[in-house]
């Protein structure tokens, strides 16, 4: 699987809450598409991910490791 703008190198090795996980699939997706809208979908992985920190359900360091998995500055 070659992505064009989700960093491979960035491994997701810890538990994600199901919604989270999948936004994920879905950026994923529209990633291998080269579909614009992969923005819009990375952009709703920092924001959940952020009301997950909020709630105690992710860290800080898994919140920031999933927005350098999934960047929404891709142009």
């Amino acid at each position: 699987m070659k992505f064009h703008w989700v960093n491979d190198d960035v491994k997701i090795d810890f538990y994600v809450p199901k919604g989270i996980r999948q936004v994920m699939e879905e950026a994923e997706r529209l990633d291998l598409e080269e579909s614009y809208a992969y923005v819009n979908w990375a952009n709703q992985v920092d924001t959940d991910a952020k009301n997950a920190y909020a709630v105690g359900a992710l860290t800080r360091e898994q919140w920031d490791t999933l927005c350098r998995r999934y960047p929404v500055n891709i142009f």
